[in-house]
């Protein structure tokens, strides 16, 4: 961007001065600007004060005052304003020099820790995120893009930077509700949606007002260039030093962790600047074009008042929900529920930014739980984060010296890579605790090729894996600790990041507790004590409609969702049969007399807090088999109109997988005996010519659904289109000899013994059939 913006005032003196010699002046003139506000300012100056001293960077600036000061009494302007220039850039950089005075005073989230100036200048270099040449670009082959180019322009330009473009300027497909979907010119994002969802014929191209924004632009971009090009010139230099030069820079590998829009924002306020161009453009057009007709100047204006509703007031109307953050609690209340999940003087790992910086926020800001240290799973690779840890309140048991931090962990070379090595017999940890011997194993997690080894198995660590070891062995050493810290993973936490330790971590609500005893998956009294008490007025905003949660948020919330499911699961599991119901009529009065329930009812009232917190037709559940379990466990608890609610909701769904529409056809069926209904969503989902496979799977899912019937007439087709598919045999005499239809298995069998008949398994197994329809009571079609 820097150099951009030099390029810019280049062009702009060479447009003054146009020649030869003023162009060949002006490139030479960019670029040793460019050299010497970076690296000169931006690197070399903090690099003396790490080199050399503190007083250094001070020492530089006063000579550049002192040259400025002559340069003005003998009069030499250009050198004066080429000195004025450097100054100004010093003084903005000099904000930075807040860090290094802040990182001084110790605060409580200190990143980089850069209070000296070695520290400092790395923080300024980013160090810790590593470096990336521009080219190559990052392919590594990926087997969705053909090459190098290839993936550079439909990865790199098409998906990083023209889809946000059209986000700014078109719309998102299927937004406001479904953000993080590819962009595009979609008549569902126009104002024809608020009539019809999917417009069709002649009102699908009157959608493309939706494009009015995008469209102006083109229209400035072109008039510009026809009537200013020398203005079009900077404003397309700042456009693509701003967009494309940044793609250029950034080699986005793929994916990325988040979108990354707000990488260009400079290039999309150039473009803003046509569509205002454009705009200007076509209301000249119009004032000329009326200019001979009565009240010719009301019809200008109305163009202008067209565009105005077309161009800002749409977008704002069609924006303004997914921005607006009013009502939206989730990031304070998710992070107090988190912390109170946590027993004193616990310690908590994180995975990233979403679990970790609200906490921090609420014990650094609003003094909640500080007695709890957070644990950053992200950072715990890094050096200056590993001493914090160590030697800040409230501290975390770690071994290691300072001086081992620095040789092994801050180090890339061979020596400091060495005790990373994790091939597999090492894998097998151990460890004693005053609860218990914990073993299990623990994998490697990146792999360095080496030149033993051919395979591309992971055979090292990260740092973050040894840290995490590290910190257990200590806490659990009563010669280093003698009071043990308990310790947890946030719920966020992936199975990857947890060396392996998932059969020793106990679920207590939005935290995994370590537990040494292992084989726990839950603790039902913790969860429900967070749940019905501890979490209780901190389920803000979410039962309301009118609070938009994007799609990470509603990912979240799905935490909650999982633990409130397995409580009742658990309840359910218990209740041997019970069928009584509560006396209780309200949800608050079966909260507060919660322990007098029956597990049956328990598990039921919990299911109704959770509709009560989280209500699935305001948070709908993404995963549609999710939410038919849910519907069938309301059932199987007494409650059946939940479960047909659901199968409606899912029933309207388009897009299922084909798998689960069989699912939805047999419960249906199984569940309200429904046969037309499931036959008519099996039907759709098969299609006019379905082929073998297709039919066996819809017969595997509507079996397990409990609706045999219908999965045997689906077996049957398949055996139908294809008697030799061994598969599809087995399939049809499992579903026949459920249904007690043992004769027509019988004859199946024998058609395919003669087939086969060397098939001593099909032997046996007829045998077994023949027995059994020795007796007509067994066989239903004895009558």
């Amino acid at each position: 961007v820097g150099l951009g913006v030099t390029v810019v005032f280049g062009i702009v003196w060479m447009f003054r001065h146009f020649s030869i010699q003023p162009f060949i002046l002006m490139l030479l003139g960019t670029g040793v600007s460019f050299a010497l506000i970076y690296p000169g300012i931006v690197k070399q100056l903090p690099l003396t004060a790490s080199k050399i001293s503190l007083s250094a960077p001070l020492v530089i600036i006063l000579a550049l005052f002192v040259l400025f000061w002559w340069a003005a009494k003998q009069r030499h302007g250009i050198i004066g304003v080429g000195l004025a220039g450097v100054l100004l850039v010093v003084v903005g950089y000099s904000s930075y020099g807040m860090i290094y005075i802040r990182s001084g005073l110790n605060p409580g989230i200190d990143e980089n820790d850069p209070d000296t100036p070695a520290r400092f200048f790395s923080y300024l270099n980013r160090e810790q995120y590593g470096e990336r040449a521009i080219f190559p670009r990052i392919w590594d082959h990926d087997p969705e893009y053909r090459s190098e180019g290839d993936f550079f322009w439909r990865y790199q330009v098409n998906k990083m930077f023209h889809r946000y473009l059209l986000w700014q300027f078109v719309g998102r497909e299927g937004a406001p509700h479904d953000e993080y979907q590819d962009a595009g010119v979609s008549p569902k994002y126009s104002l024809l949606s608020l009539f019809q969802s999917e417009p069709q014929g002649a009102l699908r191209w009157l959608a493309m007002i939706t494009c009015v924004p995008f469209l102006l632009g083109l229209v400035g971009f072109i008039y510009q260039y026809m009537k200013d090009k020398k203005g079009w010139l900077i404003l397309l230099v700042i456009f693509f030093m701003t967009g494309y030069a940044i793609i250029l820079y950034l080699n986005q590998d793929n994916p990325q962790p988040r979108e990354r829009d707000y990488s260009y924002v400079g290039a999309f306020f150039a473009f803003a600047l046509w569509i205002g161009i454009g705009a200007s453009a076509v209301i000249e057009w119009a004032a000329k074009k009326f200019q001979k007709i009565p009240s010719g100047h009301m019809a200008t204006a109305g163009v202008a008042a067209l565009l105005l509703v077309l161009s800002p007031v749409m977008l704002l109307a069609r924006n303004y929900e997914m921005n607006d953050r009013n009502g939206n609690h989730v990031a304070w209340d998710y992070s107090y529920n988190m912390l109170m999940s946590c027993e004193s003087n616990g310690i908590i790992f994180t995975n990233g930014d979403n679990d970790t910086f609200p906490v921090w926020y609420m014990q650094e800001v609003e003094h909640v739980r500080r007695d709890v240290r957070l644990v950053n799973l992200s950072l715990l690779n890094t050096g200056w984060y590993i001493k914090q840890l160590k030697d800040r309140e409230p501290k975390v048991p770690i071994s290691f010296s300072d001086s081992y931090i620095d040789r092994y962990f801050d180090q890339h070379d061979t020596q400091a890579l060495l005790p990373r090595y994790w091939p597999p017999e090492k894998q097998r940890v151990e460890l004693e605790t005053s609860e218990g011997a914990m073993a299990w194993t623990m994998p490697a997690t990146m792999y360095i090729p080496i030149r033993s080894e051919q395979d591309r198995q992971n055979n090292f660590l990260r740092v973050q894996d040894i840290m995490i070891l590290d910190i257990l062995r200590t806490n659990y050493d009563r010669a280093k600790t003698p009071a043990p810290k308990p310790i947890y993973f946030a719920v966020t936490v992936a199975n990857s990041n947890m060396i392996g330790l998932r059969d020793y971590l106990t679920m207590e609500g939005l935290v995994f507790r370590i537990n040494p005893h292992g084989r726990t998956q839950m603790d039902p009294q913790a969860i429900r004590r967070h749940l019905l008490e501890t979490f209780d007025g901190h389920f803000r905003g979410i039962a309301d409609p009118a609070v938009h949660y994007d799609d990470n948020v509603q990912k979240l919330l799905q935490n909650y969702r999982s633990a409130f499911l397995q409580l009742a699961y658990y309840y359910s599991t218990l209740s041997n049969g019970d069928r009584s119901d509560s006396k209780y009529e309200t949800l608050d009065e079966r909260v507060t007399n919660f322990d007098k329930l029956s597990n049956r009812e328990k598990a039921l009232t919990i299911l109704m807090k959770m509709d009560e917190v989280i209500p699935e037709s305001v948070r709908p559940i993404s995963n549609v088999d999710l939410s038919l379990q849910l519907g069938k466990m309301y059932s199987d608890l007494g409650r059946p109109d939940e479960f047909r609610r659901r199968l409606e909701l899912a029933s309207q769904r388009r897009g299922l997988r084909m798998e689960t529409q069989a699912r939805l056809a047999g419960y249906w069926i199984a569940s309200f005996n429904e046969t037309t209904r499931a036959k008519a969503i099996l039907d759709q989902a098969l299609g006019a010519d379905p082929t073998v496979e297709e039919l066996l799977s819809v017969g595997r899912e509507v079996y397990g659904s409990g609706a045999i019937a219908l999965a045997v007439d689906y077996f049957e087709k398949a055996y139908a289109k294809d008697p030799d598919d061994g598969t599809t045999i087995g399939a049809l005499i499992q579903a026949y000899e459920t249904a007690g239809h043992n004769a027509r298995a019988q004859a199946v069998l024998q058609e395919w013994i003669q087939k086969h008949p060397t098939d001593r398994g099909a032997a046996d197994r007829l045998q077994r059939l023949q027995a059994q329809v020795a007796n007509p009571v067994h066989d239903s079609t004895s009558n």
